[in-house]
């Protein structure tokens, strides 16, 4: 299985103001996952374990530099792609 993650660490700024409400009001991080078709699939990941709730995945097109927010239903499909598993 190709590895479809990079090292690249710099978080484009249209995915930082998709959760920029989040990274104000409760911190945390947004991370990078991998590719998700023809997008880059981010994360946000809150300070402290949540246990509760969907993730929040955010998905952004480079050439666009366009980003927005996976509904919720539809954010356990991407990790799954995202990371292999069904």
């Amino acid at each position: 299985m190709a590895d479809n993650r990079r090292e690249n660490t710099e978080i484009p700024q249209a995915v930082k103001d998709e959760v920029k409400g989040l990274l104000v009001e409760k911190g945390g991080e947004v991370t990078y996952m991998g590719l998700y078709r023809d997008h880059e699939a981010y994360q946000f990941l809150f300070p402290e374990v949540q246990n509760t709730g969907y993730p929040i995945i955010i998905l952004y097109l480079r050439e666009a530099d366009m980003a927005y927010k996976v509904p919720a239903s539809d954010s356990l499909e991407v990790l799954a792609e995202v990371y292999g598993e069904e």
